[in-house]
């Protein structure tokens, strides 16, 4: 039997040929002179087998390598990455009706160590620093530094009463769903948001189908939907409705995920929920008014008390999310627009 034989014949039907030699020669006596006559037929089976075996690794390895190096230079060329990112995006925007990723898109490990402490969550010790905060309070012409001091740094909610009435879309009567959705459709951004909440079905997270399905309607039906901008095109659309506050400095990263709440004579019985991920949040309101109630972190539920205020035209409020949970409720007799802006001190 020569290599070609046994390389074509692979292992003779899925027989190792070593073996089948083997059974063979066990029918025939066995002695010192017939072990020595048949020993070059095992050493070259042997051998046949190792090299057969050698070349399948081969040609694994170099099949593996060749997906790992064509999977790698697919990914690092910038046209296919931008599109193989959007269709990873999409997919996850499609599936957030189902499940809720968000929460570990945040995190910086999808594995927690349980050898560190890490909660964000107030301790029980730190309740403390908000068992005792009354009715919210409202400032006016503040400086960045006493906001700090006085408020931020002590995890205090605040309302700035004139936070937003220098922005040109407070004070254009024509700003509305609109001009909101022909931004969106001029940025091709509409379909790269997450989180979308609305009455209007089907509940799908395209603004321009949502905008035809409001202006289809035979009679003035209320709506409402919220909105996190996630995908980097939705988060600049929705930059370019507002400015930097003027109390925030460039100390303060305003460049996260931002949300848009809109509502058209909606009565809401229920409060609705935003899950924010960062330590300030800036709510404005840009038209109409809106309730709120920052609920206490879980830790504090029992020592500190829920904060309710209405939010109207003009007005920011800011808060930690890390200390409390937002609520909303949209003003039912009126048409409202608000923005969420997220930030961190650098």
């Amino acid at each position: 039997m020569n290599s070609a034989e046994t390389d074509a014949n692979g292992s003779m039907g899925g027989v190792d040929p070593l073996q089948a030699m083997k059974k063979v020669l066990e029918e025939y006596p066995a002695g010192e002179e017939f072990d020595e006559l048949i020993a070059p037929v095992e050493n070259h089976l042997r051998n046949e087998i190792r090299k057969r075996n050698c070349r399948i690794l081969l040609k694994v390895s170099g099949a593996a390598t060749l997906a790992l190096v064509t999977i790698f230079a697919l990914v690092t060329f910038t046209p296919f990455y931008y599109h193989l990112r959007a269709l990873g995006r999409i997919g996850l925007i499609q599936l957030t009706p189902y499940w809720d990723w968000s929460d570990y898109y945040y995190r910086d490990c999808l594995i927690e160590n349980t050898f560190t402490i890490k909660d964000d969550s107030p301790s029980q010790s730190d309740c403390s620093a908000c068992e005792d905060i009354g009715p919210i309070k409202t400032v006016s012409n503040i400086s960045t530094r006493l906001l700090i001091d006085n408020y931020i740094n002590q995890e205090v909610p605040v309302i700035v009463t004139d936070g937003a009435l220098d922005w040109k879309v407070v004070n254009d009567p024509d700003f509305g769903l609109d001009t909101i959705s022909e931004a969106y459709r001029q940025d091709d951004s509409g379909r790269k948001i997450c989180q979308w909440k609305s009455n209007i079905f089907p509940s799908n997270m395209d603004l321009v189908d949502f905008m035809q399905q409001v202006h289809g309607f035979p009679f003035e039906r209320p709506w409402f939907a919220h909105w996190e901008n996630c995908g980097r095109k939705s988060v600049k659309t929705g930059r370019r409705f507002y400015t930097r506050p003027y109390f925030i400095t460039a100390t303060f990263d305003i460049s996260f995920n931002n949300w848009i709440l809109i509502s058209n004579y909606y009565h809401a019985q229920r409060f609705k929920q935003v899950k924010l991920h960062t330590r300030l949040a800036m709510m404005a309101q840009i038209r109409g008014s809106h309730r709120l109630r920052l609920l206490p972190q879980l830790a504090c539920e029992a020592e500190c008390p829920v904060l309710q205020l209405t939010l109207l035209e003009g007005e920011i409020v800011l808060f930690n999310p890390k200390r409390w949970h937002l609520e909303y409720q949209p003003e039912g007799d009126s048409s409202n627009i608000a923005f969420i802006i997220q930030a961190e001190m650098d």
